[in-house]
């Protein structure tokens, strides 16, 4: 080991064991970095001091160009030095190519990001020496490109600025006859191109993965190409964003070797309080530099009355990924309505059940919904294809598995959806606590229908259907949220439940109806959507309505 890379070392296990509390993730990122010099010569990697810190400095040549550090230059701070910069920059391989290929930054808001995003491309462009560097600044979204690329211009510093020609879609450095474009999400059209280095901003904002696939694919002819993807956390966990998180927690417990992988991510622990200071602090490595801790207590202040500000908070602030970009149903009202009663307690009680069924791979829910004076008590079963939650699990690390073994998921057979085995049991179900009806929809319910009434005799009169439009929905799902938030409705504290109602997201239209918007929850919500149906059917046979706009009798 050399002498720059034993201070390199000492530099790192001091961000280790500083003021700052660090995640679990954090701590593994940087463990990481350190034993890379311990092993670099077995590897064959190589480290370049002189390199490393020609990438440091050059971040001096660019300055802030808005709020108190405008006109300052855009220095690094420690851990943007040593757990990013010098690392990406200074490795390399045997054959003198670039080590690192691809690199995974996730920060909060106001922790630096445009300052990375604009260095790295900025020295793509003018500090690696590549003839014809082709460099991208990439976003979702035409606009949200375009302001990366305008702050690629504005920070540029005087002793740099003459040396490049800053144009309306274009820096260029002629001198290399390279070039620093922005690019969008329109990736159809982006064929052909190869780049030298892309940076995408926010990453877990593309919904589909088509620009970051081109982007690496037009690397091939490059001789030491980087993609670089800085983002905050996201919510969907079927994205691109989260791919690329998954490689990185992969990569640093040490199940996979990845030498062409670099990644950081700052973030809080599961269990953390997200009220806590302390906690804010260890998300936060910019934390009284770029971002204030009074500005943090004033969000977190809106977050303890708001759900989808919670949301917010947790994601855009502390790194968390959370439930989904706008949570409906509080999580402290949920937790609160816990009750520890049992089957045999409701029995005799007047009440209605609802299925939400899978049409093949997925969760499958029954809720069942008693009366007993003005609240209201649910308890639901779920079932799902056990091959098929067992490939789930080892891609996203749900704990569906966990609860398949405490029988909290009843395991069906094969790789799709039992109708036949969950009809049995919803017939024995219902049997036992003879509820006033069953609520199913009608689009997705044909063959567990079938098994229903041909194999197990079920009362047609019982049959219950409810259309999916937001007509039907508006009216239980207001009961619903009302319910919940007057500590009326009930439950047993089911896990898989309450994984669903923390996925839960409401869409609402201009007349103030609302529905359960399943494209916009996070995960899995079948559990909360039998439990409204119930709660309908519920509502609408107390009040002896005709119709409330829900369920209608076939």
């Amino acid at each position: 080991m050399t002498p720059a890379q034993a201070q390199h070392e000492k530099d790192l296990a001091k961000l280790l064991k500083g003021d700052r509390p660090l995640s679990q993730m954090e701590t593994l990122c940087i463990e990481r970095l350190i034993n890379d010099h311990k092993r670099a010569k077995s590897a064959g990697l190589v480290w370049n001091e002189d390199k490393a810190m020609q990438a440091v400095l050059f971040f001096d040549l660019l300055q802030h160009y808005k709020g108190k550090f405008a006109g300052q230059p855009l220095s690094l701070q420690p851990w943007q030095r040593d757990c990013i910069v010098k690392p990406l920059f200074g490795w390399y391989r045997e054959d003198g190519s670039r080590r690192y290929r691809q690199s995974y930054i996730e920060v909060p808001r106001k922790n630096g990001k445009t300052t990375m995003t604009a260095g790295f491309a900025l020295k793509g462009l003018l500090m690696d020496g590549e003839q014809g560097a082709e460099v991208y600044a990439a976003a979702t979204k035409r606009e949200q490109a375009k302001i990366l690329f305008d702050d690629c211009g504005k920070v540029l510093g005087p002793a740099i600025k003459k040396r490049v020609r800053v144009l309306k879609n274009a820096i260029t450095f002629e001198q290399m006859n390279a070039s620093l474009k922005a690019v969008s999400s329109d990736y159809n059209t982006l064929d052909g191109l190869n780049p030298h280095i892309c940076v995408v901003d926010e990453l877990h904002a593309h919904k589909e993965r088509g620009l970051y696939d081109v982007m690496m694919s037009g690397m091939g002819a490059r001789f030491s190409p980087l993609m670089v993807a800085i983002t905050t956390a996201g919510v969907d966990r079927a994205s691109i964003c989260w791919e690329q998180r998954e490689i990185l927690r992969n990569a640093i417990e040490g199940h996979v070797e990845h030498d062409a992988y670099h990644g950081y991510v700052a973030t809080i622990d599961e269990g953390d309080d997200w009220e806590d200071p302390l906690t804010w602090h260890k998300a936060n490595p910019n934390l009284g530099i770029s971002i204030y801790e009074d500005s943090l207590a004033d969000f977190c202040r809106s977050a303890k009355v708001s759900g989808s500000a919670e949301n917010n908070f947790r994601r855009k602030h502390l790194d968390q990924w959370v439930g989904q970009a706008e949570r409906w149903i509080g999580m402290d009202k949920w937790d609160a309505c816990e009750d520890s009663f049992s089957e045999e307690d409701m029995e005799g009680l007047p009440c209605w059940a609802a299925v939400d069924l899978a049409e093949t791979r997925d969760l499958n829910a029954m809720a069942i919904v008693w009366r007993r004076g003005e609240d209201y008590y649910v308890k639901t079963w779920f079932w799902a294809p056990k091959e098929a939650m067992d490939e789930r699990a080892a891609y996203d690390r749900r704990q569906v598995v966990e609860w398949m073994h405490r029988g909290q998921i009843a395991s069906t057979y094969g790789q799709s959806a039992d109708h036949e085995s969950i009809a049995a049991q919803v017939n024995a179900l219902f049997e036992r606590h003879q509820p006033s009806a069953l609520v199913f929809d009608p689009h997705i319910s044909g063959e567990f229908l079938y098994h229903l009434r041909n194999n197990h005799g079920f009362p047609e009169d019982k049959l219950c259907k409810f259309n999916q439009t937001i007509m039907n929905y508006s009216a239980p799902c207001k009961s619903f949220e009302t319910l919940i938030y007057q500590n009326r409705l009930k439950h047993d504290g089911n896990p898989v439940l309450r994984w669903n109602i923390s996925n839960l997201a409401a869409y609402q239209d201009a007349n103030a109806n609302i529905r359960p918007d399943k494209k916009n929850s996070a995960d899995k919500i079948d559990g909360a959507v039998a439990t409204i149906m119930a709660l309908g059917e519920a509502i609408h046979g107390e009040t002896g309505v005709e119709s409330y706009g829900g369920a209608m009798w076939l």
